[in-house]
């Protein structure tokens, strides 16, 4: 179970723009996830505290190498996403995923969120 905050925006975020976001607020890209869209912001103690960050959708066609297996070198999200998922699992890290959205929230303002239940009274 995770519990998630979906963020919408009517203009894109471009990569190169949230790339610069991230570099600055601790958050790296994970090309191993499946959908090779996927950013952490990693926990102090466990997997628990991690933050996933979803950047728009999962890459329908990632590079692979002629052995088949994903060319993680070459794996990169998306030019640009219209939807941001910030999550933990089983309610592991609210705080922090309240943290993250909020701090794209600041940059890319939009008036589309949905929360989680238990996560709706910390934003």
């Amino acid at each position: 179970m995770s519990s998630a905050i979906y963020l919408k925006f009517d203009t894109p975020i471009q990569l190169t723009d949230w790339m610069s976001f991230c570099a600055t607020s601790g958050i790296e890209h994970n090309p191993r996830v499946v959908g090779q869209n996927v950013f952490y912001k990693y926990g102090d103690t466990s997997y628990r505290d991690d933050v996933e960050i979803h950047f728009g959708n999962p890459i329908p066609d990632a590079p692979r190498l002629q052995s088949g297996s994903l060319d993680l070198a070459r794996v990169s999200p998306e030019p640009e996403a219209k939807e941001i998922r910030v999550s933990t699992y089983w309610m592991g890290n609210l705080d922090g995923v309240a943290d993250v959205a909020k701090r794209i929230l600041s940059i890319w303002p939009t008036h589309n969120i949905e929360c989680a239940p238990e996560l709706e009274s910390l934003m």
